[in-house]
């Protein structure tokens, strides 16, 4: 969270000595993303900086955090019941997207767009339980993974510099892993165990966004 705190900074700033009518704009959006694989879904914060370059096509880069993801997953195994697991899961991605404005309609502009990048999913370590006992833990883990997006939504100009941006997207951050090693509660050791998930699924964002 930190680190995405200082880069909105780093982003946001150099706007404020822009030019108005420059073009320009600048971005903060929040909102919700749901998963599929057993994953939990999480809030969304992002912001970015972009570019009018004509009166329907646009793009900007943004940055994007997802740190409250939950995977849940569990398994029957024969003779011993059900082995179940539980990680955290935090997401941060940069992307480049690009967006064709359809129309300007009574300060309603929809629109649609794309964007690909790059996602670094940070993955707590993993509890878990056999039979709804504790077990022990897989160690955490970090993963970098191409990410991509499509999407739709409309924008609706308060004023000619301030406008409220709602959207749906599909949004694939590749996968999240847990380190490959097991611990168990008396100590031992156990190499060679990974589990994995799969992050991708639909969001819903809301947003604002300021022409310089």
């Amino acid at each position: 969270m930190e680190r995405l705190c200082v880069a909105i900074a780093f982003v946001l700033l150099p706007l404020s000595v822009m030019a108005a009518d420059s073009g320009y704009y600048a971005r903060v959006d929040t909102g919700y993303s749901w998963t599929s694989d057993g994953v939990d879904g999480s809030a969304i914060i992002g912001a970015g900086v972009g570019y009018q370059f004509t009166d329907h096509l646009r793009g900007d880069i943004t940055l994007g955090e997802r740190g409250w993801y939950s995977d849940s997953q569990s398994t029957a195994v024969t003779g011993f019941g059900t082995l179940s697991g539980k990680a955290d899961i935090e997401s941060t991605d940069a992307m480049v997207n690009a967006y064709y404005d359809i129309g300007h309609y009574n300060g309603f502009t929809p629109y649609v767009g794309g964007g690909i990048g790059l996602a670094y999913n940070h993955t707590e370590s993993a509890n878990l339980a056999l039979n709804g006992v504790g077990i022990g833990s897989i160690n955490s883990d970090n993963r970098t993974d191409v990410a991509w997006q499509l999407g739709a939504g409309t924008a609706y100009a308060f004023t000619p510099s301030v406008s409220l941006d709602v959207g749906y997207r599909y949004m694939d951050m590749g996968k999240a892993q847990t380190g490959d090693t097991f611990t168990a509660v008396n100590g031992a050791t156990v190499g060679g165990v990974r589990a994995t998930a799969d992050l991708h699924g639909s969001e819903l964002q809301a947003g604002l966004r300021f022409t310089f």
